[in-house]
């Protein structure tokens, strides 16, 4: 399971990106931390579930990074 944790990445899906009040790239990276995460890849995708976009592009990260390990 150590292995195996070594080469995970972290998408986050900022959902509602489209409503007022939403929290930033920049807020959720802080309130989560990531910041701190040296060991991890790791991205904030905004998005809107209700629309499907940034959805994609999330996806399309995560396989990206993964082909790279």
């Amino acid at each position: 399971a150590n292995e195996e944790l070594r080469r995970a990445v972290l998408l986050v899906l900022a959902n509602k990106q489209d409503l007022a009040g939403a929290m930033s790239a920049v807020e959720i990276t802080q309130q989560l931390k990531l910041h701190q995460n040296k060991e991890h890849s790791w991205q904030i995708q905004p998005c809107s579930a209700v629309t499907g976009a940034g959805l994609f592009e999330g996806m399309d990260w995560v396989a990206h990074v993964l082909r790279k390990k």
